[in-house]
């Protein structure tokens, strides 16, 4: 919803409105690299086609990142840093699928590769406490909690609904 304020005194009639509300914007994005993830991962990605978010150029190749939740199959990504140019914004908004679906869609491992999957996410996680507080608590258990991985080059839509 966009609420447009006509009221601004310092315009002529003829004068472009201000926006004063709720507006979002729907970014197409991508994967640079191939993503292990579990609940309470860090996910990276790049915007592929440049972008306003009111007086917010985002443009090519800008950064955001989220935290998933697996949930029913899908990847829920909630998104809360933004970063353009050498600026950083916090934000909130969501991953939807190309049929914008909320959420991405994922098959479910085997153990096997849940285990497998699980040593790969904890040692490219050393550096990074998000992920690594997760994968390294003692109650993780890869045979029942869930973890998957989002391959690069993958393509999905973010929602971004405030930036601050």
């Amino acid at each position: 919803m966009i609420i447009i304020n006509h009221l601004n005194q310092n315009t002529s009639a003829g004068a472009p409105a201000t926006y004063t509300g709720l507006q979002s914007v729907r970014l197409k994005v991508i994967l640079p690299q191939r993503t292990p993830v579990t609940n309470g991962s860090l996910v990276e990605v790049r915007v592929i086609k440049d972008a306003r978010f009111g007086n917010i150029d985002i443009p090519l190749r800008s950064k955001i990142l989220g935290i998933a939740r697996l949930f029913n199959n899908r990847v829920q990504i909630e998104f809360n840093e933004l970063q353009v140019k050498n600026r950083t914004y916090t934000c909130s908004g969501r991953a939807y699928d190309l049929k914008f679906l909320p959420g991405i869609k994922y098959n479910p491992l085997n153990a096997r590769a849940k285990q497998v999957l699980l040593e790969e996410l904890k040692s490219a996680a050393a550096g990074v406490p998000i992920v690594g507080r997760m994968v390294n608590q003692p109650d993780f258990n890869p045979l029942t909690d869930e973890i998957t991985t989002l391959d690069e080059g993958l393509e999905f839509y973010a929602l971004i609904t405030n930036i601050f």
